[in-house]
């Protein structure tokens, strides 16, 4: 009788524990939008992929290439309600420093207005590369090119969706 109380009470309290850490979970949820386990679209896989390859060129990991789903930010479309809409959002970031280093100085200089034509055209050819890439995406889904400046921000160089670039080419 003792064994029988006793398997019965660890039981129950099994079965409390695992009620409880499974409603924990759950709740933990909160906000669908930022948490997710969504698969990113085979398109976009094999778009990001495409692009690494183009970058990473004579066996050199010049950049790497990460697909965020369920993103929104300002290229999200609104529904009828007003609400964003979640997009895919491939980005692509250098993380060869001698490259970094170039995009930095070409992309200064032609912020400043004192760059050459090659440094612009080394610009342009990157734009150039994603807006192609772009052409292959969802109509809402974003592909982007830049490196980390520090451990919060990093800066873009090019940024597109299928029908428009949202950073303008640079002007030769």
């Amino acid at each position: 009788m003792k064994k029988l109380i006793t398997l019965s009470l660890a039981t129950l309290t099994t079965l409390s524990l695992v009620a409880c850490s499974s409603s924990k979970s759950s709740s933990s949820n909160g906000d669908s939008r930022s948490t997710s386990s969504k698969v990113a679209s085979t398109q976009n896989e094999k778009n990001a992929k495409r692009v690494s390859k183009e970058f990473n060129t004579d066996g050199e990991k010049v950049v790497t290439t990460k697909i965020e789903t369920n993103v929104v930010d300002d290229q999200s479309k609104t529904n009828k309600n007003g609400d964003q809409v979640p997009h895919e959002s491939i980005k692509v970031l250098v993380t060869d420093k001698a490259t970094k280093n170039k995009i930095k100085k070409d992309k200064a200089a032609i912020d400043n207005g004192s760059a050459t034509y090659d440094q612009k055209m080394y610009i342009l050819g990157i734009q150039e590369t994603i807006s192609n890439a772009a052409k292959k995406l969802n109509n809402k889904d974003t592909i982007s090119f830049g490196y980390q400046e520090d451990s919060d921000n990093s800066v873009l160089v090019a940024l597109s969706m299928k029908n428009k670039d949202v950073i303008q080419h640079v002007s030769i």
